[in-house]
């Protein structure tokens, strides 16, 4: 059994790559610092000054960001600071949603708030919500995030870090580490300001020392380890004799482990800003040589509660000013240690433990966590780096791979739970076992389940979950039709208060859980399945390869061809070509007129079920039966293909395990429970080795030859 796989986040903080500071049209107006200058601002009292008698009781709202270890941090400065102050803290996290922070102001403002609190979404967008504010003439403190400068909002401060001086700080001990003499490259971000002034500043310390030249500087607007190890991959590639990289946030160290050992490069010295605890603990092990600025957040919810009370004390006093910094410590090899937190400097959990996060989940000793289990997973990001556009919140923490076969017990409910199932297709073979084996988890479990089949029709879904919440069920579990459309399903669901787990993620709204495949991983099954191929039968890996599609936005599409081109990127003579159908009889045609078109194919691959299988017939029509095939999916023509030497392999997945797990979420989470807000499934890679033990395990009860013959549908 795999446990704890615990390195560094998939998707760590970028705790201020958001906003500047701005000029305030506030309380207390002053000038703001330049973008490009270190904010000439002083720092805030070090502790909650005590309340002012007018000002209690107070009521105060706080409209956090996101939910990670920044703004938890955040909170639990700003909780512990208004009750010691005399006031009743209120919280919602608007996930960068801004249609979700403007309807909880405008909720805390109908509750007659005396102070908000907020980390804006966005410098310009999120001004709506704060006009709200001024208009109702209740005081705002900004925290973390603010307003851009053009803005005319009315604010008693905003609590930030000074970036410019922190990169400055970072840079000149990463220098004096290098002799100030060498190569360095940059590793750029999303350009807003917070990074404008982290790699001015880097730039500025640079340009002191002549002996230092800047060989290379790359930039990306994803936001994740990934995209940083890719950058940096790069940089140290193109620019060999580098002697330090400079990030531009806490992805740097993070990405640069993965890499640098890669590379031979473990000398590299790395610098960037956050200090959050990934970063800490590969300082602190000497696995990254470098240094990281720590930003503070608990101060920050400290310093904006002290901000107020001075103001609620004296609205018209001058001495606070329109940015409160909240200063960064340095932190390097050295001293790292020293900022571990208890949890970070023991050992990771036994094999035999589960996830302290997921104390009291029965299933957690079947988690492998990925990434920080107390983190919400960022699907959006996810996503964008293959060009899918979503806008959806996940609202459980952590992350986990799970396998197909629990070694523990379907939870029970603790009371018999009425759940509806609404799946989005049960004619195929997938869909159908998905709805038996739904039927029998629901069984298991000992709760009621409500059945509907949406027929591939957003509306008809719809109109189920409207029928459940009058019916009062307890939970639903919802295989969405159309990913963008099922946000008014899920917006009703959140309305009427019932939970929600989802079967595949949706690309808008809100879910407690989604239990997906890792469906990138697919791709690069199918495709390294390919390549093997190819490579034995002695193919020079010049030529086009063919593969099919859908013709239409498909978030597992998209990731699974992303994972499939990522192969063969270091092919520079092999051409990919996209063709797209929805049923067989499509993908057949179009493969048909492509193997006619491209007589330099090599090789082809299906996305999915309905392309393989079309594909797999037009090849043969053809007498192609040197063209090379590779799939996703193990549908049983599929599994009978690969054992008749017509296809190399496919990456396949279970139709039972996914409901399993969807029924484990959805009950643990009503029986109260803490449930990861990502469940992975398992891929298996399938080749004629293994095909017949891999048609057991997803057929439970029959076999590959009885189904060749004939003898089993």
């Amino acid at each position: 059994m795999k446990k704890l796989a615990r390195f560094a986040s998939l998707l760590l903080i970028l705790a201020l790559v958001l906003t500047a500071c701005s000029q305030a049209a506030a309380p207390t107006t002053a000038p703001a610092p330049a973008a490009t200058e270190a904010p000439a601002v002083t720092e805030a009292p070090a502790a909650t000054e005590a309340p002012a008698a007018g000002c209690q009781p107070y009521k105060a709202g706080y409209v956090e960001f996101q939910t990670n270890i920044f703004y938890d941090a955040i909170s639990k400065g700003l909780k512990e600071g208004v009750d010691a102050s005399g006031g009743e803290l209120l919280i919602t996290n608007s996930g960068g949603d801004l249609k979700k922070e403007l309807a909880a102001v405008e909720n805390f403002l109908a509750q007659n708030i005396d102070v908000l609190f907020i980390s804006a979404a966005d410098p310009v967008g999120s001004m709506e919500a704060v006009r709200k504010a001024n208009e109702a003439g209740v005081p705002v403190v900004f925290v973390a995030l603010g307003p851009d400068a053009a803005q005319d909002v009315k604010y008693v401060t905003f609590i930030r870090s000074n970036d410019y001086k922190a990169a400055s700080e970072v840079a000149e001990y990463i220098l004096k580490q290098i002799g100030y003499k060498g190569d360095v490259v940059l590793a750029d971000g999303p350009q807003v300001s917070v990074v404008l002034e982290r790699m001015k500043a880097y730039k500025d310390v640079i340009a002191k020392y002549p002996d230092v030249k800047i060989a290379g500087t790359a930039m990306k607007e994803e936001v994740t380890i990934p995209a940083n190890a890719t950058m940096i991959e790069n940089l140290l590639t193109a620019a060999p004799d580098a002697k330090a990289v400079f990030d531009y946030a806490g992805y740097g160290i993070p990405a640069a482990a993965t890499v640098l050992p890669n590379l031979g490069k473990e000398d590299v010295w790395v610098g960037e800003i956050d200090g959050i605890p990934e970063e800490i603990e590969l300082l602190a092990s000497g696995a990254v040589k470098g240094a990281t600025a720590q930003q503070q957040p608990y101060l920050f919810g400290k310093q904006a509660v002290d901000a107020w009370m001075k103001y609620c004390e004296n609205p018209s006093r001058t001495d606070i000013p329109p940015v409160t910094e909240v200063p960064t410590l340095l932190i390097t090899n050295e001293n790292a240690k020293d900022f571990m937190t208890p949890a970070a400097a023991t050992e990771a959990p036994a094999a035999t433990e589960a996830p302290a996060a997921f104390a009291g989940n029965p299933n957690a000793p079947d988690f492998t966590v990925v990434g920080d289990p107390n983190e919400v997973f960022d699907l959006n990001a996810y996503y964008k780096e293959v060009g899918v556009d979503a806008n959806t919140t996940i609202k459980s923490p952590g992350a986990v791979k799970v396998p197909d076969d629990m070694t523990t017990e379907l939870p029970k409910g603790d009371k018999k739970y009425k759940i509806g199932f609404s799946v989005y297709y049960t004619v195929d073979e997938v869909g159908a076992m998905i709805l038996e084996s739904m039927k029998a988890a629901a069984d298991e479990a000992g709760v009621e389940l409500l059945v509907n089949d949406a027929n591939y029709d957003q509306n008809a879904q719809n109109q189920a979950i409207e029928q459940w919440i009058l019916q009062g069920v307890d939970g639903v579990i919802l295989a969405p039709c159309d990913f963008t459309g099922v946000k008014t399903a899920l917006d009703a669901l959140e309305k009427a208060n019932i939970p929600v787990v989802t079967l595949n993620a949706p690309l808008a709204g809100n879910t407690y859980a989604s239990v997906i495949s890792d469906t990138v991983e697919q791709g690069k099954i199918a495709g390294e399945l390919l390549e093997k191929a190819l490579l034995a039968a002695g193919n020079p890996m010049k030529g086009s390869i063919v593969y099919q599609t859908l013709p239409f936005m498909h978030p597992n599409a998209a990731t699974r061809a992303k994972g499939f081109k990522e192969v063969f990127t270091k092919y520079p003579d092999i051409k990919i070509i996209e063709l797209t159908g929805i049923s067989p009889e499509e993908h057949y045609n179009a493969f048909d007129g492509a193997i006619k078109a491209n007589p330099d194919m090599i090789g082809a691959w299906g996305l999915y079920s309905s392309a393989t299988i079309g594909m797999l017939n037009a090849k043969k029509a053809n007498g192609k039966d040197d063209l090379l095939l590779s799939s996703v999916d193990n549908d049983k023509p599929i599994l009978a293909g690969i054992y008749n030497d017509e296809i190399v392999g496919t990456a396949a997945y279970s139709s039972i395990a996914p409901a399993r797990w969807a029924m484990s979420e959805i009950v643990n989470l009503l029986n109260g429970a803490p449930i990861p807000g990502i469940v992975f499934f398992e891929n298996m890679t399938v080749t004629k080795d293994n095909v017949e033990a891999a048609f057991e395990h997803y057929y439970p009860g029959k076999t590959l030859q009885e189904y060749m013959a004939g003898e089993t549908q």
